[in-house]
């Protein structure tokens, strides 16, 4: 009896286990406001974030008397580094280690914006832009939880 108890417990733990499912990269990146961290002060850059839809990447801001601009810019999500913006891959995959973004159509040397995730939860994001030749780390959190309502640091 004790056999048979122990069996159909470690069935139920073993098909619990695959049940739950990892998310994929673009269920983490999406509908979520990515403050990007300053490092050096550990604060949170103040005046934008950064919001990801299926198919957009927008940085969205306020002007001068306060109202909200948003930059939309299409990405699409890679395995491999991309040196040029393939619009028909936007939306289509879900997981990738690289964020393909589109630049600026008028910039010769800038039309694609090549991203590396380094990491990323649910609460954080950290990547390389492949573009920029110091392959500067940016940080994000995507929660102002963590950050503290005097001055946004870091608080444990």
């Amino acid at each position: 009896m004790k056999r048979i108890v122990f069996i159909l417990i470690f069935v139920l733990f073993a098909s619990i286990g695959f049940v739950v499912e990892a998310k994929s990269t673009m269920e983490l990146l999406i509908n979520k406001d990515w403050h990007e961290l300053d490092v050096t002060t550990m604060r949170a850059h103040e005046g934008f974030y950064v919001r990801f839809t299926g198919t957009q990447r927008m940085i969205v801001s306020a002007d001068s008397v306060g109202n909200t601009i948003a930059k939309a810019q299409r990405y699409y999500l890679s395995n491999r580094y991309e040196e040029t913006f393939d619009s028909t891959k936007v939306g289509k995959k879900k997981k990738g280690k690289y964020i393909i973004i589109q630049g600026d159509r008028n910039s010769i040397d800038r039309n694609v914006i090549c991203f590396e995730l380094k990491e990323l939860g649910e609460n954080v994001m950290r990547f390389v832009d492949k573009n920029d030749m110091n392959n500067k780390e940016t940080y994000c959190y995507s929660e102002l939880q963590f950050l503290s309502k005097k001055g946004d640091v870091i608080t444990t």
